[in-house]
């Protein structure tokens, strides 16, 4: 990698950030070779550590590898002094981050895994993803719409925006309603990412049409985004939790699999994001000019949800330098974002750094109107407490991914609380790794209580579950037994 980024990076460049970048790729190696060593000397991609770092090369270092080629992304023009220090705060965010986590988190030293045998059929499960993605075709097709949507994505963003807003100013049931799908949308991609995952750890166990299943469970991933408003994120996050369910149960899998499906989930990541801004054209014109889009733009537009992280990231350093720190208030605002409106209505007032660079990149009246950008954890970082923010909030991520995964597996002095039910939920959670980076500290803690909190309580001691899924799990090495 070094080699490459010397064959293409711009002599000034190098010369000027080449250390910074340096550091930067040399504590992500660190990081990831410790959180390997922990796990037996093998990458498991159940394991949060992993796939946070995984994030990190995609969201924080290949963006600065390009940076170094052309010293502008997305339209803005980084310098050298801003790219130095960003390379600077990445490598504490790694630092910190993997120190926390790995203070917190078990080791993987007895294979502790779910019993396969007692699981449920995935395909079974896959069926309630499936009945609602039929059910929708169903109700567009009934309201004189066609099999595949032809509203682009940007149209169909302004509208649920406006019937947000319109929600909002009604109040009422309308509005509780509005406010419990948008903490409980993602449900059914957990369902069929951890359908996915029963289905794919099969395959594998038996040795048995495992590239075959991957195809039909890519394709059905696919389907949820084609089918869908055009968001790419639900068959990536589907993917993600079918991988992280299978590792957690057959683990660790095949690192050429692992890659197999990352190269083409990346191709079809890019692809569909160019295809979703002409549905209208139809589907084959629509999948013909995507295509020709990604061989005429450049690579940094390609990948443009990854390089403008670190544009992004230099407009925050700019926005906010030399400005008052937002300190504890930044924290107590992420903890309130929890509390409905109604009760603390002050927070419809507050701008998160999505809402700032969405005005400064968009234009305020698009911003107004609903258009948005990502964030970036980097950002609000020095937003809390300048440079000295960016290692506390790493530092508070890594304990709060550390504890979910103690949660999960529960060590014991001797055997292990992991359960069905557990693995289901937190392997949900996973699936939203990304966000680590791209989202506030408040999301975050909206996920853990909506994704893994109150579904664990209200499945464990309100509706109860069957026995299988509240059992714990065996090791190899163990007598199950001694666990029941």
């Amino acid at each position: 990698m070094w080699l490459y980024i010397l064959g293409t990076a711009g002599p000034e460049a190098f010369k000027a950030s080449g250390l910074a970048l340096l550091l930067q790729i040399s504590t992500w190696t660190v990081a990831m070779a410790l959180m390997a060593k922990r796990s037996g000397n093998s990458i498991r991609l159940s394991d949060p550590g992993v796939l946070v770092l995984a994030m990190a090369a995609l969201y924080l270092i290949y963006p600065s590898v390009v940076w170094m080629k052309t010293q502008t992304l997305v339209g803005v023009s980084i310098t050298y002094e801003t790219a130095s220090l960003l390379f600077v705060l990445h490598s504490l965010f790694i630092i910190a981050f993997a120190a926390s986590y790995i203070c917190i988190a078990p080791r993987r030293r007895n294979q502790v895994k779910l019993d396969l045998g007692r699981l449920p059929s995935g395909s079974s499960w896959l069926l309630i993803p499936a009945g609602i993605l039929v059910v929708n075709i169903a109700i567009r097709l009934a309201g004189g719409g066609s099999l595949f949507p032809t509203t682009n994505y940007g149209t169909n963003w302004y509208e649920l925006q406006a019937e947000i807003l319109a929600s909002r100013s009604q109040g009422g049931l309308g509005y509780i309603l509005t406010q419990i799908s948008s903490k409980t949308y993602f449900y059914p991609w957990v369902i069929q990412g951890v359908a996915g995952g029963l289905m794919l750890a099969r395959a594998i166990a038996l040795r048995k049409r495992t590239h075959l299943t991957l195809l039909l469970l890519g394709a059905l991933a696919a389907a949820v985004v084609l089918f869908g408003d055009g968001g790419r994120s639900p068959g990536l996050i589907i993917m993600i939790i079918t991988l992280v369910f299978a590792d957690l149960v057959v683990g660790p899998l095949s690192l050429k699999l692992v890659a197999l499906v990352v190269l083409a989930a990346l191709f079809g990541f890019v692809l569909l994001g160019y295809y979703r801004e002409v549905r209208d054209l139809g589907v084959g014109e629509a999948t013909r000019v995507a295509y020709e889009s990604v061989g005429e733009n450049t690579e940094a537009d390609n990948a443009g949800e990854f390089t403008g992280m670190l544009a992004k990231e230099a407009l925050v350093l700019e926005l906010f330098e030399g400005e008052p720190k937002e300190g504890f208030q930044y924290l107590w605002q992420s903890a309130l974002g929890l509390v409905p409106s109604q009760l603390v209505p002050q927070k419809l007032q507050w701008s998160s750094t999505a809402a700032i660079l969405a005005q400064r990149l968009l234009g305020s009246s698009a911003a107004a109107m609903g258009s948005g950008v990502a964030g970036t954890m980097i950002g609000d970082g020095y937003r809390f407490a300048g440079v000295a923010g960016v290692p506390i909030l790493a530092c508070l991520l890594g304990a709060i991914m550390g504890t979910v995964h103690r949660w999960l597996f529960g060590m014991k002095t001797r055997g292990s609380n992991l359960t069905f039910l557990k693995a289901m939920l937190v392997c949900g959670f996973y699936g939203f790794t990304f966000g680590v980076l791209r989202n506030s500290l408040g999301e975050t803690f909206v996920y853990i209580v909506y994704g893994i909190v109150i579904p664990y309580w209200f499945l464990t001691f309100v509706i109860g579950c069957p026995k299988a899924w509240i059992a714990p799990a065996h090791s190899p090495h163990i007598s199950f037994l001694k666990f029941t």
